[in-house]
This record gives C-alpha cells, structure tokens and sequence, in this order.
C-alpha cells in the first residue's frame, strides 16, 4: 500500500508513519510539478518528467521498506547524489530532504545551503541562454 501511495511521494512516508519525510519529498514535488506544468519548453517538460520519476521510485521503494520493517529502506533517497540532484533542480523545495538526510554533515548541510540560490540562479541562466535553441533543436527532431 504505501509503495502504491508513492506515485504522490510523500503519501507513501505519511502511510508508513513518518510526516516530516513526507512533507519533504512532496515539496519536492511541488517543484517538478510546477516545472512541467509552467514550462515553455518541451525539452524542460520532458527533463521534469524524468526527475518525477527519479523522485517516485526512491520514494515507493523507501515507504514500502520502511512498512515492511527493512532496515536499509532510507538507503537511496538518503544517499549524496540523490539528494544533491534534488537541490541542484528543485532548489529549496529540497531544502527539508536535504536537512532530514544523514548523508551529509552540518557543515555540508550549511554549505548546501548557501549555495543553493547560486546553483538555482545558474540553472535558470542555463536555461533562458540555451532552452530556445535546445527547443529548436528537438523540434527538428520530432515530426
């Protein structure tokens, strides 16, 4: 049941009795939802819908493990890359995943957050320099 309630994530943590968590992987969402459904570029949309994907299985696989009383079920979603790709594109909709993880130490955790409205900044420069022409690169591509 709570992998299943994962294609939300955070409903699936809800269920398995852990609210913070839960919180957090759905702000998350919040931020990948909001990019697919705002974006003007295909490109965009499809890249959001990629990092959904990368956000609901950690999430089903974690909530389902905790239910069933594994120990390593924090394993993935807690893990450095995971969420460094998270704040990286999501910004700080992660902000609480990342304050939650074990991964990193306070003083990561506070470098992280610092960085952030750089990286975000960086990110959406990238976008606006090269999202047209990537949006006209793949148009060619597709019929």
């Amino acid at each position: 049941m709570a992998g299943a309630l994962s294609l939300l994530p955070g409903l699936g943590h809800w269920y398995a009795g852990k609210p913070r968590r839960a919180v957090a992987m759905l702000l998350v969402d919040v931020a990948l939802v909001s990019g697919l459904l705002f974006s003007p570029w295909f490109i965009i949309k499809v890249f959001m819908v990629f990092l959904y994907v990368m956000s609901i299985v950690p999430a089903a696989l974690e909530s389902y493990g905790l239910v069933a009383g594994q120990a390593q079920a924090e394993k993935m979603s807690h893990s450095k890359l995971y969420v460094g790709v998270m704040v990286y594109f999501t910004g700080f909709w992660a902000m609480p995943l990342l304050w939650q993880t074990p991964a990193y130490s306070k003083t990561g955790k506070i470098i992280w957050t610092i960085l952030t409205p750089f990286f975000t900044v960086a990110f959406f420069v990238l976008l606006a320099v090269y999202g047209p022409s990537m949006e006209n690169y793949f148009q060619t591509l597709l019929p």
